[in-house]
């Protein structure tokens, strides 16, 4: 009896280098232009299917109030509302600066205000 491991014919190329390799076929593909309003109605449809995905995939969410007095002490709490006075007051800055620098553009007065917040938050986070 021959115990030798390494003889082992699995016959998978991937796992045994010895076993035969199949052999591969160069084959050409030809690749043929769809028509661009086919294109575009595949798009509108993978559009309207992610936003219908997101819609039955969106989390429902319920608000219940929430106690910070059941987790967290009453310097906490007043340490956080603090913090909060002095980030609303930095997005506000940051929201002129950007209203002020950016203002006269179409695209900016585009955005919603949400969107605005948003990046003045951004930018007052990463000024740091």
């Amino acid at each position: 009896m021959n115990n030798d491991v390494s003889k082992v014919q699995l016959g998978l190329p991937q796992v045994n280098s010895q076993a035969p390799k199949p052999e591969q076929k160069a084959e050409e593909k030809v690749v043929e232009a769809a028509p661009k309003a086919v294109c575009e109605d595949r798009s509108a449809q993978m559009m309207e299917s992610l936003d219908a995905a997101a819609k039955w995939n969106a989390a429902s969410l319920s608000v219940k109030p929430i106690d910070p007095s059941k987790y967290l002490t009453p310097e906490r709490i007043a340490d956080i509302e603090a913090s909060m006075v002095v980030f609303d007051k930095g997005v506000k800055t940051h929201l002129g600066a950007l209203k002020e620098e950016f203002g006269h553009l179409s695209e900016f007065d585009a955005l919603s205000e949400a969107d605005k917040l948003e990046m003045a938050a951004k930018s007052f986070a990463h000024s740091g």
